[in-house]
C-alpha cells in the first residue's frame, strides 16, 4: 500500500503523490472520513472525485493521480468486504422493527438466496447519502458480483448488477427519494431469494420525512434447504401488488423515482414532496436546457395575500415549474412589505386568506414560507414573528394534507429588531435565534446567503470578514445560521436555502450582473455540499436557489437570463450527480 500511495504523475508538470495531495487538502480526507467512517485514501480520493466538480481547481490534479494509480494496479484486485455477522448490526432489530422494515423468507428446499445481514444507517452515518446499498456473496462469503438484484415499489422496479467495487463500498445500490415503508429489495439471479420490504427514507422518530438514510443489505448464495423457522410468506389477495410489498394502513404509497420526481401531485396525501436535487432558483423562467430532466426547486412569491395579480402570476410561474419537473417553495407575505400582521387582532382574518391561497397551490406545492426578513421588512420583532408563525401553524390542520411550514430567517447583514421600528445591539443572528427558541413546531427553516467576490473573499467556500461584522460576511453565513437553529432543534427541521447570490447590499449594488465571477455558483454548492458530508447534528441543506431566474421587475440585475456566466454556473449546478 506504502508503494501505490506514492505513484508520482508521469510527464506532469508538477508531479505530486496522493499523500503530498491530501496533504495539500486535509480538508478532503477530513470531511470525508468523517462522514463515512473509512480511512482508506485511495476510497477517499476516488469518493471525492465523484462528489466535486469538474470546475475545481483541483479536480484534474486528483482524477491524473486516480488514474496513474490504477494504470499502476492500484485498487484494480477484486475486493472482498469483511464477512457481516449472522445477525442484524446497527441500530438493532428493534429499530428496524421501529422502521417498519421486514425479511420475508423465501423457504427454498435448495439453492437459494439468504439475507444475512441488514443494517440501517441514520441521517448523520448516512452523510447525506439516501440509497439501499446489497451485497451477494458466494457460499464462501466471499465477494459474487454480476448478480441480478430488483429493487421493487408498488407500480414499479428497477434492477441492477452487483460490480466489483472498491471496498468496503458494496456492490450494488438505489435511491431512494420517498419516505416510509416504500422500498422493497431481493436477489433476482432466478434462484429464490429472500426479500426485504418496507424502507424508505425517514427515521422511527419521523417516518413521514425524507430525512436521509440508508439501508444496507447482503444476501448469501445457500446450497442448504433453508431451516425449518423460515416459513414462505402466505400467499397473498388477489387485489394485493404481485411484489408481495403491501403499504402499512395510512401510509399510501408515493409513485416511483423519475427524472420528474419532484413534482408532487394534488392526488397524493404523502408529506413527502422533496426535490432529491440541491439545485434551484428563484422565479424560474421555463429554460429547460438549463436544469434538464435531475428535478430542483422553484421558488415563487406571493406579497400580499389579497393581491390578484401576485397570486396569477405565482400561479403561472408554479405550473411551468411542475411541469418541467421541478418542486415548488410558496412564499405567502401578508401584505406587500408586511410579512405577517403585528397586531394579533389581524390574526384570524390572516389565517383564513392563508389557508384560502395555500388550497389554490396545493396541487402545485407542499412547501410554503410565512413571510420574509420581517427584521427589516416592517421592523417586525422575534416575538411578534413567533406569535404569527404559532397562529398559522396551529392552523394546519384546516390545510390539505402534507402541508409543510416553513418559518422565515431575518435579512443576512442586519442588526436585530427589539421593538417596533428600533434596531438592538444584537444582529439577524440573534433575530433568528430567539424566533427558533419561541415557536413549538415548524417543518423547516428559510433562510438566505449571500456573498460578494469583491469583497472580503471571494471564495465562498471560505469564511469572510468584512467591517469587521460580529459575523461571516460572506456566504458561509449559512453555517452560522444553521448552527443557531440547531441549538433548539439539532438535526431534525431541514433548511431550504431559497435566495442566494453575489450580492450583499440589494439593489445599492454592486449587484450580480457587476460583480459576478465564473464558477462562485459551483463553489458555494461544494460549500453547501462539504457542510451536508460533515455537519453532525446541525441541520441539512435540501435546496440552494439562485436569485433571481426571472429577469421581473426591479430584479433584472440579479436575473440569471442577464448573467450569462452565472446561467452556466447553475446549469452545470442542476446537472452535476453531485447535487443528487
Amino acid at each position: 500500500m506504502m508503494a501505490l500511495l506514492t505513484v508520482v504523475l508521469a510527464g506532469s508538470a508538477a508531479a505530486m503523490t496522493l499523500d503530498e495531495f491530501f496533504q495539500a487538502r486535509p480538508d478532503i480526507p477530513n470531511n470525508i472520513s468523517k462522514w463515512s467512517g473509512r480511512t482508506d485514501k485511495v476510497w477517499i480520493l476516488r469518493e471525492w472525485i465523484k462528489i466535486t466538480t469538474e470546475r475545481n481547481q483541483d479536480y484534474e490534479t486528483a482524477r491524473q493521480i486516480l488514474a496513474e494509480i490504477e494504470k499502476n494496479g492500484g485498487g484494480q484486485t477484486p475486493s472482498t468486504p469483511a464477512a457481516p455477522p449472522s445477525a442484524p448490526a446497527g441500530p438493532g432489530g428493534s429499530a428496524l422493527e421501529r422502521l417498519g422494515v421486514r425479511v420475508v423468507r423465501c423457504g427454498a428446499d435448495g439453492p437459494h438466496w439468504r439475507l444475512v445481514d441488514i443494517r440501517w444507517l441514520n441521517e448523520q452515518e448516512a452523510g447525506g447519502r439516501h440509497h439501499i446499498y446489497v451485497e451477494t456473496q458466494n457460499e464462501g462469503g466471499g465477494r459474487q458480483t454480476g448478480v441480478e438484484v430488483t429493487f421493487f415499489w408498488p407500480g414499479g422496479e428497477s434492477k441492477a448488477r452487483t460490480e466489483n467495487k472498491p471496498a468496503p463500498e458494496l456492490g450494488a445500490n438505489f435511491p431512494m427519494y420517498h419516505a416510509g415503508n416504500c422500498y422493497g429489495a431481493y436477489v433476482s439471479d432466478g434462484l429464490p431469494s429472500d426479500r426485504v420490504e418496507g424502507m424508505g427514507l425517514g427515521t422511527p422518530e419521523q417516518p413521514n420525512f425524507t430525512i436521509h438514510t440508508c439501508f444496507l443489505l447482503t444476501f448469501r448464495k445457500e446450497s442448504r434447504k433453508a431451516p425449518a423457522d423460515e416459513v414462505p410468506p402466505p400467499s397473498q389477495p388477489a387485489d394485493q401488488p404481485s411484489n408481495g410489498f403491501t403499504p402499512p394502513p395510512g401510509s399510501p404509497a408515493p409513485p416511483p423515482p423519475s427524472s420528474n420526481d419532484g413534482a408532487t401531485t394534488g392526488s397524493s396525501d404523502s408529506s413527502d414532496s422533496e426535490s432529491g436535487n440541491l439545485a434551484g432558483v428563484h422565479w424560474y423562467s421555463g429554460d429547460q436546457e438549463m436544469i434538464g430532466n435531475n428535478g430542483g426547486w422553484n421558488v415563487e412569491t406571493v406579497c400580499g395575500l389579497d393581491d390578484a395579480t401576485q397570486i396569477n402570476v405565482a400561479l403561472e410561474g408554479a405550473r411551468r415549474a411542475k411541469a418541467h419537473g421541478l418542486t415548488n417553495i410558496i412564499r405567502l407575505d401578508y401584505r406587500g412589505g408586511c410579512p405577517v400582521p403585528k397586531d394579533p387582532a389581524e390574526f384570524q382574518q390572516y389565517g383564513d386568506r392563508f389557508i384560502e391561497v395555500v388550497r389554490m397551490f396545493s396541487d402545485l406545492s407542499k412547501h410554503f414560507i410565512v413571510g420574509n426578513e420581517p427584521n427589516i421588512e416592517s421592523f417586525i420583532n422575534s416575538h411578534k414573528y413567533a406569535a404569527a408563525f404559532m397562529y398559522i401553524y396551529n392552523r394546519k390542520k384546516e390545510m390539505p394534507p402534507g402541508i409543510r411550514l416553513l418559518a422565515c430567517s431575518a435579512a443576512p447583514f442586519s442588526p436585530n429588531v427589539n421593538a417596533e421600528g428600533q434596531f438592538a445591539d444584537g444582529t439577524y443572528l440573534d433575530w433568528l435565534e430567539d424566533v427558533s427558541n419561541r415557536i413549538t413546531q415548524v417543518d423547516g427553516f428559510a433562510i438566505h446567503a449571500n456573498g460578494d467576490p469583491t469583497r472580503g473573499n471571494p471564495d465562498p467556500r471560505q469564511p469572510c470578514n468584512i467591517n469587521n461584522w460580529p459575523f461571516d460576511g460572506g456566504f458561509q453565513s449559512f453555517r452560522e445560521q444553521a448552527a443557531r437553529i440547531a441549538k433548539k432543534w439539532g438535526a431534525s427541521k431541514p433548511v431550504y436555502i431559497t435566495e442566494f447570490n453575489s450580492d450583499i447590499n440589494g439593489l445599492e449594488g454592486p449587484n450580480p450582473t457587476e460583480n459576478y465571477q465564473p464558477g462562485w455558483i459551483l463553489k458555494a454548492f461544494e460549500a453547501v455540499r462539504a457542510y451536508n458530508a460533515s455537519r453532525g447534528n446541525l441541520p441539512p441543506i435540501r435546496a440552494l436557489c439562485w436569485f433571481v431566474d426571472r429577469a421581473d421587475g426591479q430584479w433584472g440585475s440579479f436575473a440569471l437570463r442577464n448573467i450569462g456566466p452565472a446561467r452556466e454556473d447553475m446549469r452545470a449546478a442542476f446537472h452535476d450527480p453531485a447535487n443528487r
